[in-house]
């Protein structure tokens, strides 16, 4: 007898969200050595063999295959990136979109809405946002150098910043780009460090060292004409705030240190200015004081005796 006669595989049914085909003669459909073939709705995929078999066993030679959603994958994404899609992230079926944004504060680079394909892949690279720029941007400091982790600007990223030989730096060691969009501190500067003696190696001296010592050489020369004991306690006065505010001794030319002195930078010479008024002014009053009380009471002293 004719197996195919007699020998018949279990009825196959249409797929959920798909087809099967197994010819036109309806007698032979589901018979020995006849074949049946497996498509799926569009926007489904087959997950399973294409078409199947029956055996002289009335058993299909593979396992019946299914149909599956064509899926794009949820964007991988972070803060202060901002996603809105048509569909939900577990339902991102061929035709779904999302847009982006970025936090205030940030700029988006890329596409601003990607749209998944018919083969489940987007069709445009997910975008990013990166930091607003900080005029005059992330350049190096004058005499020092810079070194990113990133050659964007994007959140997270970080740079560190460094100082020539005979330069140190002034502020942060270490920018990051936050969820702001801007970054973490103000850049750091390069400042020169100050010499204590010049290339020759003799004693330099700072403006404030210098102008204390003229306005000593002014107190001497102003009580050389008092009495003694005055002139005497009043010259200590001027020595003491000479030993406190320069520190150095007196046996230098104090216009030669003036012509070798220069400024790092107007910052100091501004702040040195100050310094500079600030103890003028206390030296001053301390010894315009002391003469006058000294003198007055050396005069007294006198007419006494």
């Amino acid at each position: 007898m004719d197996p195919s006669h007699t020998v018949l595989c279990p009825a196959l049914q249409n797929l959920t969200n798909g087809f099967v085909s197994c010819g036109e003669d309806a007698d032979m459909r589901f018979s020995y050595k006849n074949s049946c073939s497996f498509s799926c709705d569009q926007g489904y995929h087959l997950v399973g063999a294409s078409r199947v078999t029956c055996t002289s066993g009335g058993t299909w030679n593979q396992q019946i295959p299914h149909c599956e959603a064509i899926l794009c994958q949820n964007p991988e994404r972070e803060a202060p990136l901002i996603m809105q899609c048509s569909e939900s992230v577990t339902e991102l079926r061929p035709n779904s979109t999302c847009s982006f944004s970025c936090e205030e504060g940030f700029e988006l680079q890329g596409a601003n809405t990607i749209k998944c394909s018919e083969d489940g892949q987007w069709n445009k690279n997910t975008p990013t946002c990166t930091c607003e720029p900080i005029l005059p941007g992330l350049l190096p400091p004058e005499n020092g150098h810079i070194s990113c982790s990133s050659t964007e600007s994007v959140y997270n990223s970080q740079c560190s910043f460094t100082c020539d030989q005979g330069y140190s730096l002034e502020g942060p060691e270490l920018l990051t780009c936050g969820h702001h969009g801007n970054w973490t501190a103000e850049k750091p500067t390069c400042q020169g460090k100050e010499e204590t003696t010049d290339k020759r190696g003799k004693e330099t001296f700072t403006p404030l060292q210098i102008l204390v010592q003229m306005f000593t050489l002014f107190i001497f020369h102003n009580v050389s004409t008092a009495p003694a004991p005055v002139a005497a306690i009043t010259a200590g006065v001027a020595a003491g705030a000479t030993a406190l505010f320069s520190g150095v001794s007196m046996n230098k030319s104090v216009m030669c240190e003036l012509s070798r002195f220069g400024f790092t930078s107007f910052q100091n010479c501004f702040l040195s200015l100050l310094n500079l008024v600030a103890h003028i002014l206390l030296s001053f009053i301390t010894a315009t004081l002391t003469q006058r009380l000294l003198y007055r009471a050396t005069k007294r002293s006198d007419s006494l005796m």
